[in-house]
């Protein structure tokens, strides 16, 4: 789980959930070279523009360090106070928690016998372990000014979201509809009419819960982003917020791929475009 273009130096041991001490992580001070370099590169691409990019502390890994005890499962403060990646074992508690890959399916909704359908699909899914959950409308769907969300899927790790998306497209091939809506800006494409996205936002306060293309952009990228209140407003015609836009999402791929690994990216399944 490294930067792209950046050497694996450093050694990270996995926390195991079973009361053991945290590891020590040395930092080999090449890596926090290149990651301050970084840093000043993407500065020095908004020069042209009023707005400024600033590496959050949480992203600057710190040498020798002793990693305070996470107080749940899912606590990734630990890593986050440090500037380390997540340790792969965390993955499945985040997962459970609803963070992570998650699936956004459309369908006709005041149709009884469709939702009924496909409730008691997602159900099974659910009592199989295959999924973490699932909400159908409660804040999500066309009544809620949100077309293409009838139905939300927690899935997790980007692999397994990949296999689940497939086996709900194929088995609701009659049901679905086509993705409408934000859906078809901010989320990612799966498996015919399956979309979906990766958010972390309210457990990793680095990301907003805005983004293209399936995932999000970092906070402080977002709120230089707001005109009038409102994200996003005007970007379109505002080619210095276009260019910023453009940059910082890349940005944001490239860090969490850094703190996230496989578990954003993927491994047997096609890399997050």
């Amino acid at each position: 789980m490294t930067l792209p273009g950046t050497p694996t130096d450093y050694e990270r041991h996995p926390f195991e959930w079973a009361g053991e001490p945290p590891p020590i992580v040395r930092m080999d001070p090449h890596r926090l070279q290149v990651l301050r370099q970084r840093a000043e590169t993407w500065k020095s691409e908004m020069e042209t523009t009023e707005m400024v990019f600033t590496v959050p502390e949480s992203f600057i890994p710190k040498l020798d360090v002793e990693l305070e005890e996470p107080t749940s499962p899912v606590d990734i403060k630990p890593w986050l106070n440090n500037g380390l990646p997540i340790p792969p074992v965390r993955y499945d508690a985040i997962a459970t928690s609803g963070k992570g890959w998650k699936l956004h399916l459309n369908f006709d909704y005041k149709d009884r016998q469709t939702v009924s359908g496909v409730k008691g699909f997602l159900e099974s899914l659910r009592q199989s372990g295959k999924i973490n959950g699932f909400k159908i409308g409660n804040g999500g769907g066309a009544e809620m000014d949100a077309p293409g969300k009838e139905a939300t899927v927690y899935v997790g790790h980007r692999d397994k979201t990949s296999e689940i998306a497939k086996v709900i497209d194929i088995e609701l091939v009659d049901t679905l509809l086509p993705a409408v809506g934000d859906v078809l800006e901010n989320d990612t494409s799966f498996h015919g009419n399956v979309w979906g996205r990766f958010e972390v936002n309210s457990l990793d306060g680095d990301f907003s819960n805005y983004g293209e293309d399936g995932y999000s952009i970092l906070q402080v990228d977002g709120e230089q982003l707001r005109y009038g209140g409102m994200l996003y407003a005007g970007l379109k015609g505002d080619a210095a917020k276009r260019v910023f836009y453009v940059a910082a999402r890349q940005r944001a791929k490239e860090l969490l791929t850094y703190r996230y690994g496989e578990f954003f990216t993927g491994d047997i399944a096609e890399k997050v475009k």
